[in-house]
């Protein structure tokens, strides 16, 4: 599962994408469905059309999940007891592809490494799930972020991942 070569030209934006898509394929996976942890990836997912990448990342502090180390909601831990550190890994690990980019100068290997943290902890290879040239389409840009992504693309996105989105 090391293919951290194959995310090579892959935007944060993209790879947040491909990390929630992650996530859903873990969740499907597992039968795991709850609604904290469908707004968590509807959040993240929402970077890929913000243009206020700040102000996107404080809202992101206002949701259940966070991604940021703070424990799971309740009725999460308590429906999903033995999958609690795993998701809270791998919510953490998405979170901060993007965060571990915002305020600083961009370091597409550090946002690899995690992307590629959220591909172990899902069980799965990114690389063979989706076509990675369909989400090498979207032009990271120097700062890594790109512009933002076209309903059209989304579209596509979604498509290429309806396995497991």
């Amino acid at each position: 599962m090391n293919n951290i070569k194959e995310f090579d030209g892959l935007s944060i934006r993209a790879m947040t994408a491909l990390g929630v898509f992650s996530l859903v394929h873990y969740s499907r996976k597992h039968a795991i469905n709850d609604s904290n942890l469908i707004q968590f990836g509807n959040k993240m997912l929402d970077l890929l059309t913000t243009n206020n990448i700040p102000e996107w990342d404080n809202e992101c502090n206002q949701i259940e999940i966070t991604g940021l180390g703070d424990e799971l909601p309740e009725e999460l831990i308590t429906k999903y007891p033995e999958y609690q550190n795993t998701i809270s890994q791998i919510t953490q690990n998405i979170r901060e592809i993007s965060a571990s980019q915002i305020y600083g100068e961009w370091n597409p290997k550090l946002s690899h490494s995690v992307l590629h943290e959220v591909q172990k902890l899902c069980q799965i290879q990114i690389n063979k799930e989706f076509d990675l040239k369909l989400f090498k389409m979207h032009n990271a840009g120097s700062n890594g972020w790109g512009a933002t992504i076209s309903n059209e693309l989304i579209k596509k996105w979604k498509k290429a991942g309806n396995k497991v989105y």
